[in-house]
């Protein structure tokens, strides 16, 4: 089991977020949620998004269909499998949040089984980086 308040730390869930879990009740949101004591709020009012992504469409659906509410977010996370046991990782995520015109920022150990890519869209004029 991980140090929940250091991974809380690690994602920038701080005592007074709100966080939207997409898809809703995903497991592995319950126990960090549960023991910083962290409520849930719709994608609209979130300051924080934990995006459990299971593939790469998953995240590209996450992407096109939650792009405003997203971008409006602090934080937006997308958690995933490790050891390339799926279609995504580190680098397709990095490639496809250019697409979309955003970039990673850094990414945690989210447990054992799963990172956490910290993601936000590009700012008005910023280039996408090489």
């Amino acid at each position: 089991m991980p140090d929940l308040s250091a991974l809380a730390r690690k994602l920038q869930l701080k005592p007074d977020s709100t966080v939207w879990v997409w898809p809703p009740n995903a497991p592995a949101a319950e126990s960090l949620l549960e023991d910083q004591q962290i409520p849930l709020a719709d994608p609209d009012t979130a300051d924080v998004a934990l995006l459990f992504t299971a593939d790469r469409t998953a995240a590209q659906n996450a992407l096109t269909q939650f792009a405003d509410a997203l971008a409006a977010t602090r934080a937006v996370c997308f958690v995933y499998a490790k050891g390339n046991r799926t279609n995504i990782n580190r680098d397709t995520l990095h490639a496809l949040l250019l697409e979309h015109g955003w970039r990673a920022i850094s990414q945690v150990s989210y447990d054992d089984e799963l990172s956490a890519l910290r993601s936000r869209p590009l700012k008005p004029g910023e280039s996408t980086p090489a």
